[in-house]
């Protein structure tokens, strides 16, 4: 008889629910292990793909300078060791988004990939994390028009790795600011001073050009000026985006003095520039110059950028809300009517001889707000027409020296105007053949010509000059008179009700 003992059919029943209970609990975390562990694994290889961007950038085989424009960069044109390859599938609508804000980019992600796992939102490489990981995220949910902070641009690199679409709109051939991207290499050591010619133009790293020499300078990048000015010859080269990776920057008195007849200014990749010097000074043979084509978002500087030159048309389409210095931009020109009321004064600090010497029979700069304008000295010294004001702010101007000196107007309305921060007027209205000028209580310069002073003779030679309530201004000794006409308290203004 055997003794062999067995389990009961209680105990099997025991062994399995026990088992089954481990199983429960076990079940998920190994679900939940596995699925953390491909998360992570999805975020490890974007940010190992975003590495491949960095040296893309750096590598300058892409320009991606423009500060108003945020890149979107296919990661099938970054070059990595990794697989582009996701824990759950093929990556197939995804980028890494580039912005510069002139001392450094930044890098974004978003994407799907085949089994619709993803992010649709723009995060920063740094702030991946697996919680932004979504599911269900398709290729239409993927928005190209989406820009970084303030920026108003969008630019997607094509599917030949070197040409920015503007837009998101495939099949283009432009940049940021729909000027065709055209990297170029310079094979010697890189050094200020460092020349390189392409074509028409040459460029020297870390110098501009001063008239017909070069200076140097202290931005990190290259100037450039057109090689033969005495030539007639077109200008139809197209001008390098980059040098090496570094953007050109200056492109002062570039075409200065230049007999060319014509500039193809699409070929012009001005999104980086920021020095406009006496670009286009004095070319007395070029035949039309439409500024609908340059790209001056990062502009700062503009002097003498069109001193002496009548050829220039569509005005407005430059954006100068990064412009400090416009001193003589129009000096000497010669324009039936100029309309600039479109500009945006919102950086500008200096107007010093704007218009020096311009003949311009209807002259508009209404509607300027002007928040850091401080200098109008000679703005419109020897000025020809008669220029509209309407709504000219000038709160923080300090320096009125020769403001309207020699001019021929006949009527002035300066009625927007305020003195209260000038410190400087003498000679404002120095020969000028004024009969009116229209004012308020806003502009009022007693305190600074005390009754008796004669230094400044702000209304020298003003002989047709006369106030609001009748006084004759042709006085020079009359400097305190540089406010309303009033009965009682004699002035050479008219109040503008």
């Amino acid at each position: 008889m055997n003794n062999k003992k067995a389990f009961t059919l209680i105990e099997l029943l025991a062994v399995i629910i026990i088992l089954g209970v481990l199983m429960l609990v076990a079940i998920p975390s190994v679900t939940n292990y596995i699925n953390n562990s491909r998360k992570e694994g999805y975020i490890n290889t974007a940010r190992q793909i975003s590495k491949g961007a960095v040296n893309l950038v750096n590598s300058g085989n892409i320009d991606v300078f423009d500060t108003d424009t945020t890149y979107y960069i296919p990661i099938s044109c970054i070059p990595t060791e990794n697989a582009k390859t996701s824990p759950y599938g093929n990556f197939e609508e995804t980028y890494i988004v580039v912005t510069y804000d002139n001392e450094k980019f930044d890098y974004y992600w978003v994407g799907t990939d085949s089994t619709n796992i993803g992010i649709k939102e723009l995060t920063g490489i740094n702030e991946l994390t697996t919680k932004k990981l979504e599911a269900g995220v398709k290729k239409t949910d993927i928005d190209l028009t989406k820009t970084v902070g303030t920026r108003t641009k969008v630019a997607v690199l094509d599917d030949t790795c070197s040409v920015f679409n503007e837009g998101g709109t495939p099949g283009g051939s432009t940049g940021g600011g729909g000027q065709t991207t055209y990297p170029c290499t310079y094979t010697g050591e890189l050094t200020q001073g460092a020349e390189y010619t392409e074509g028409q133009f040459t460029y020297r790293y870390m110098q501009e050009p001063w008239y017909n020499n070069w200076d140097d300078m202290t931005l990190d990048g290259w100037g450039m000026r057109l090689t033969d000015k005495n030539s007639t010859d077109p200008v139809t080269t197209q001008m390098c985006s980059s040098i090496n990776g570094k953007p050109i920057l200056s492109m002062q008195y570039t075409f200065y003095n230049s007999k060319t007849t014509s500039i193809d200014l699409t070929k012009l990749y001005t999104v980086n520039v920021q020095n406009f010097q006496g670009t286009f000074k004095s070319m007395s043979n070029v035949e039309s110059l439409d500024m609908n084509l340059i790209n001056t978002s990062n502009a700062t500087n503009m002097l003498t950028m069109f001193e002496n030159n009548n050829k220039v048309v569509n005005i407005c389409g430059l954006n100068t809300s990064k412009v400090k210095d416009m001193t003589e931009m129009f000096g000497f020109v010669t324009y039936d009517n100029l309309d600039i009321s479109c500009f945006n004064t919102s950086n500008l600090e200096t107007i010093s001889q704007m218009f020096y010497g311009a003949k311009i029979n209807n002259l508009n700069l209404s509607n300027w707000n002007n928040p850091r304008l401080n200098d109008m000295k000679r703005t419109f010294i020897k000025f020809k027409g008669n220029v509209n004001l309407t709504n000219f702010k000038t709160e923080n101007v300090t320096d009125f020296s020769s403001t309207f000196a020699e001019t021929t107007m006949e009527v002035l309305d300066i009625s927007s105007f305020s003195s209260r921060s000038a410190t400087s007027a003498g000679g404002m209205f120095q020969n000028a053949k004024f009969k009116t000028i229209y004012a308020t209580d806003n502009f009022d310069l007693t305190d600074l010509f005390p009754v008796g002073a004669t230094s400044s003779s702000v209304f020298i030679m003003t002989y047709d000059l006369v106030g609001g309530n009748g006084t004759n201004c042709r006085d020079t000794s009359k400097d305190y008179y540089a406010r309303v006409d009033k009965p009682g308290r004699p002035g050479c203004f008219t109040l503008k009700n």
